[in-house]
């Protein structure tokens, strides 16, 4: 590329920000993320969302 610049077949312009560092930043935030949920944490969201609809169910029963 440096060669192609000298002989101005191309020209290379500086930026101020990286953008392959950006990526990989991107890329190693995402990594430290935690993994997928466990079997624990589904059970209680689905025992959650089961509990909130029983409870509506009976206020529309209450409401009847």
């Amino acid at each position: 590329m440096k060669d192609l610049a000298d002989m101005n077949l191309i020209a290379i312009k500086q930026t101020d920000s990286d953008g392959f560092m950006q990526v990989i930043e991107r890329l190693r935030s995402k990594a430290e993320q935690p993994g997928p949920p466990t079997m624990e944490e589904i059970t209680q969201e689905v025992v959650s969302k089961i509990n909130a609809v029983l409870s509506e169910l009976e206020i529309m029963q209450k409401s009847s």
